[in-house]
């Protein structure tokens, strides 16, 4: 399994966006597809969407690069049931047979002990999606509110603050926070104050 170049990068974008420094998410999603490569003969990759600071990022992993068969398996569970993000937080695995994932989602429930109604299988099979790398989304924007509360501090603001202020400005403009971001760095760019 490997990673290509610009998913890489998108991963050590997302570990900087995340303030995770010390976290290797390039390393930890090379060991799931590798695992599930071995584990399910027809898997075929992976998505991962999640949220930071109210924004959903989310990127695709697939098993190789170039075509691959349609998608007729599938299992998606919630990253709560996994210990970890919020309701809205998935994986969704994709493979090539229907049915692919029905053991490793009975072995996966009993040995987190977790109910199998929090597995949905086969439901994302048949989509026409195509799993290919470069497929992201949200990173961008959360670096444009990332670089706008950096720039709120510059005014005197905490980064607890800044952050507060920038969705106020949102409300107020009933915006999402990132259009907010945009029209605070857009102001920084008239005003001269940021290039």
């Amino acid at each position: 399994m490997e990673i290509s170049a610009a998913l890489a990068a998108d991963l050590r974008t997302l570990t900087t966006a995340l303030d995770q420094p010390n976290e290797d998410i390039e390393s930890a999603v090379a060991n799931l597809a590798t695992g599930l490569a071995a584990t399910v003969d027809s898997y075929l990759g992976f998505t991962i969407t999640t949220h930071a600071g109210g924004n959903p990022i989310s990127f695709t992993v697939p098993r190789r690069a170039g075509s691959h068969p349609p998608v007729t398996g599938s299992f998606r569970i919630s990253l709560t049931a996994l210990g970890s993000g919020s309701p809205s937080d998935w994986l969704i695995l994709y493979a090539a047979n229907p049915g692919a994932f029905v053991d490793l989602a009975a072995d996966l429930c009993w040995a987190l002990d977790i109910d199998i109604n929090t597995v949905i299988l086969d439901a994302d099979a048949d989509t026409g999606i195509e799993l290919t790398a470069t497929v992201n989304t949200g990173l961008t924007e959360l670096s444009m509110i990332n670089q706008a509360i950096g720039a709120l501090t510059e005014e005197g603001l905490t980064v607890e603050q800044a952050a507060v202020e920038l969705q106020h400005r949102a409300e107020a403009d009933r915006v999402t926070l990132h259009t907010a971001a945009a029209r605070v760095m857009s102001t920084l760019r008239t005003d001269g104050l940021c290039p």
